[in-house]
């Protein structure tokens, strides 16, 4: 058995100031997607599936246009199974998905050439309990919100091009007052990255604690589920903004 979850916990620290410092370097790349991400809860006020929509668009024309997700990382399996009712579209309507698992991971590939944009949805199941211990990467729900990490729920292209990013969040169905933050920054957000940091960056949201209230400490931010007003978890984020 798995040792109680007091907290589920994300600290921000030099990737968002490093995505910020890209945007402002970086001439903005033709190529873009959209990230729409809902949490869904049940009865109990647990999260238990993520409503993701992506739209994608490019100068550059596809004749084999795919997404993929991975089988295992780590000591993390059924990733790609989790993965429910993936539909695509595009600028002509509807595309036949051919599924196929290659290479450990699962692919989605679309039955003809598409035309820009397209849009990928899907549904990600959260599991009621921790699956493994290791690396918090797959779905979680706590305390009426809900942690990952990219590669725990992304079906995205094999592709790491920087791509104009815009993250949006649908929180309507948390808690009053939920918000969200992920390794790029807080709430919706729009930067320029390469396609691949999706994948390699944590993802959290709900009723969240943070340190400290506003702003940063060097650069140094920290959120929580579980205990929003503890001060024993804004004690710790305090040594962590020291260390």
């Amino acid at each position: 058995m798995h040792p109680p979850i007091k907290y589920a916990a994300l600290a921000i620290a030099t990737l968002s100031s490093f995505s910020a410092a890209q945007t402002r370097t970086s001439v903005a790349p033709a190529n873009s997607i959209e990230l729409v991400l809902k949490p869904l809860r049940d009865g109990t006020g647990n999260v238990t599936t993520l409503d993701v929509t992506v739209r994608l668009a490019d100068t550059v024309a596809s004749q084999a246009f795919a997404v993929r997700a991975p089988l295992t990382v780590f000591s993390h399996t059924g990733i790609a199974d989790r993965l429910h009712d993936l539909r695509m579209s595009d600028s002509k309507g509807d595309v036949a998905v051919i599924v196929a698992d290659e290479g450990g991971n699962r692919f989605w590939r679309a039955g003809r050439a598409v035309e820009w944009p397209v849009v990928v949805h899907y549904t990600a199941l959260v599991p009621p309990t921790r699956t493994v211990a290791g690396p918090p990467i797959d779905l979680r729900t706590f305390a009426g919100g809900v942690s990952m990490g990219g590669q725990g729920f992304l079906a995205l292209p094999a592709d790491n091009r920087p791509y104009r990013i815009r993250l949006r969040w649908d929180l309507s169905t948390l808690a009053s007052g939920s918000t969200a933050v992920t390794g790029l920054g807080e709430g919706d957000l729009e930067t320029v990255a390469p396609l691949g940091s999706l994948q390699r960056i944590f993802y959290l949201a709900g009723p969240l604690g943070r340190f400290p209230e506003r702003g940063d400490v060097s650069g140094f931010s920290a959120f929580w589920l579980g205990e929003k007003d503890s001060g024993s978890m804004r004690g710790e984020m305090a040594w962590g903004a020291d260390a």
